[in-house]
């Protein structure tokens, strides 16, 4: 066996939050080690300071001081109990240094606001607290927690004299996900509930701002985003308008209007309540972490790692790439690979690298969100794209570096978490995990028409999402998971009549369903942390049982080739005898870095690639 080392899988540089001060951007890097706050010139077009932050893969949350010195950044302190997870940076000087503020305990913060009078409000996970800390004082507090069972805290803004919340709560039910708004007085730390009506059918309230003597509110309605305008004084008194977007966040106002960004960028204007797109001339946004105005402007943080203007009245647009500028870009975490014998293209946050190996070129295309999983059919490369895209589709030769949607999944199937090409039907099967209501979904998408059919809304039907799937003469075999990770059941669905066929949960597979292959008349299982089965599904019985946790420590993935199983975990790459059904490790002590499910990818001339430390490898096996 060879293995060969291809370099970094995937080098961008990826980020999950900005915020800016006069003509400099300040951007946090997402999925590089050690995560860094970058400040980018615009006029300068170039990088001007790069400050380190350890401790944190990414920050969502980003505030400004109100004099403009400090670059406030909340980071994950849940997973450390002596790191300070609020940190802020003094932009005033000229190597941007460090500070580390103060820890709250348990608390991953998600968004963040600075108050008029420069107190900075915090909310974020767990549940439903709002933590203030005050910069005179060094101090900080739990001002209120008005939604205990909350999933998260997704948005905050403040006043003099009152903090707005929005967050994603639990559902009448105590399941699901429903929109939350609340008041808080700043002093004595009451709530009050001010949603609109408009919005209870929403998962979430997605964000805020503050317009005048108007609280501006975003998120979903019936008709589409809405855009809520809540009196301040009597929030009871409020106007609100839809548009067909899909999502809504960062809004902003500038010259009597309201911008925010989503799936695009919109204005609207509240004199004549209309709806106004702001396209790009070229390209697309990509995920927006930052929406603010300059000049007349309106500048645009990409997760593609660019920062767009773009002129509202004329679309004029400038475009500045922050890696050309100066960002260290550096190797992510892999989501997925998957080959042929052209291009190997490996997944990471907001890019796809596309790797040539016949002449070693490495091209970052633009893709939004995460490849979760992929396939190729026809060269054509096709993927399960979270959060919430659906299904895109790149063709090496026309599509340049932008692959487009080539279909969505319903709303609320966010997760694509498995795509599998079934070349009996000539479909792509895709399982998906719901992150808002619980649950998932399988589908299979035709590339010949470009139609999704929903084969199986929570087709296990207690709440396991489909982690897995594969498909042989024409049944597929969905492998469950809890969100809490246990799970282990199987089901088998006829994909011609569409029903469930039957299903099992061995007693050995305690965790979630994280491999499937079939091979003869056996179906190969893999659950989370190595607990292996093998059923024969003539009888449907158990005919093999083992442990392999020092080979695979968590996840484990499998596929077939040549008439064999072989199967990948962060650690390693094996396969099973066909006889026995005994594993036997090729390669271990890989190391692989994974963000996504540790997977392997074969091309046509039966050459394996996975992940080893954050690098592509080829591996090759003799006999």
């Amino acid at each position: 066996m060879t293995i060969t080392d291809l370099g970094a899988g995937a080098t961008v540089f990826s980020l999950a939050g900005s915020v800016h001060i006069g003509d400099v951007v300040y951007v946090a890097s997402r999925n590089i080690d050690p995560m860094l706050v970058v400040g980018y010139d615009l006029d300068k077009n170039a990088v001007t300071t790069i400050t380190e932050v350890p401790g944190s893969k990414s920050a969502q949350a980003l505030t400004t001081s109100s004099d403009g010195r400090y670059v406030y950044v909340g980071i994950d302190g849940t997973k450390s109990d002596t790191l300070k997870n609020l940190i802020r940076i003094d932009v005033s000087q000229p190597d941007a240094p460090r500070e580390e503020l103060v820890r709250i305990p348990k608390f991953n913060a998600l968004h963040m606001t600075t108050a008029p009078d420069g107190v900075i409000f915090l909310v974020g996970q767990p549940g439903g607290d709002i933590h203030e800390y005050n910069p005179k004082t060094g101090a900080t507090r739990l001002l209120a927690n008005p939604e205990p069972t909350a999933q998260w805290g997704r948005t905050v803004v403040a006043t003099d004299s009152t903090v707005y919340v929005g967050y994603r709560g639990r559902g009448a039910d105590g399941t699901g996900s429903a929109a939350k708004l609340y008041a808080v007085d700043r002093t004595s730390g009451v709530a009050t509930s001010i949603l609109p009506q408009e919005f209870a059918a929403a998962t979430e309230l997605r964000d805020l701002g503050i317009m005048d003597d108007k609280l501006i509110a975003v998120g979903s309605t019936a008709g589409g985003v809405g855009v809520a305008l809540i009196d301040l004084d009597t929030p009871a008194n409020y106007t609100i308008a839809s548009t067909g977007r899909t999502l809504a966040k960062l809004p902003i106002t500038y010259d009597g209007k309201i911008y925010f960004a989503g799936d695009g960028v919109t204005e609207y204007n509240p004199a004549s309540g209309e709806f106004r797109n702001i396209d790009l001339p070229d390209g697309q946004y990509g995920e927006t972490w930052g929406l603010f105005e300059r000049n007349g402007r309106l500048v645009v943080t990409s997760g593609f790692g660019l920062i767009f203007e773009i002129d509202p009245a004329t679309f004029e647009t400038v475009q500045h790439d922050l890696v050309e500028g100066g960002a260290p870009a550096g190797p992510q975490l892999a989501m997925s690979v998957t080959a042929s014998s052209q291009y190997v293209y490996v997944g990471g946050n907001n890019a796809i690298a596309r790797h040539d190996l016949r002449t070693g070129e490495v091209v970052n295309l633009y893709a939004p969100g995460e490849a979760k999983d992929g396939a190729i059919v026809d060269g054509v490369y096709y993927t399960g794209q979270y959060s919430g895209v659906g299904i895109m589709r790149y063709d090496p030769r026309s599509d340049g570096r932008w692959p487009v949607v080539a279909a969505t999944l319903p709303h609320g199937q966010n997760r694509p978490q498995d795509v599998q090409w079934d070349a009996a039907t000539c479909r792509l099967l895709v399982g998906s995990q719901s992150d808002t209501a619980g649950g998932g979904a399988y589908f299979a998408f035709d590339p010949a028409t470009g139609t999704l059919s929903t084969e199986a809304l929570n087709p296990f039907g207690d709440g396991q999402y489909v982690r897995q799937l594969t498909a042989s003469d024409g049944i597929a075999y969905l492998g469950g998971q809890q969100a809490t990770g246990d799970g282990g059941t199987i089901l088998a669905w006829d994909q011609r009549n569409r029903r469930e066929l039957w299903r099992l949960a061995p007693t050995s597979l305690k965790r979630g369903i994280t491999g499937l292959a079939v091979h003869g008349h056996y179906l190969y299982v893999v659950a989370y942390a190595g607990a292996f089965a093998v059923i024969d599904l003539r009888n449907r019985t158990v005919v093999h049982e083992s442990q392999h946790n020092d080979l695979i420590p968590n996840w484990g993935t499998l596929l077939v080739h040549r008439g064999q199983v072989y199967g990948a975990s962060a650690e390693s790459f094996f396969r099973f005898d066909r006889r026995t059904f005994a594993i036997e490790p090729l390669a271990t002590g890989l190391g692989g870095e994974w963000y996504g499910m540790p997977r392997v990818s074969v091309d046509e001339r039966g050459r394996f690639y996975g992940i080893k430390g954050r690098n592509l490898v080829r591996i090759e096996v003799q006999g």
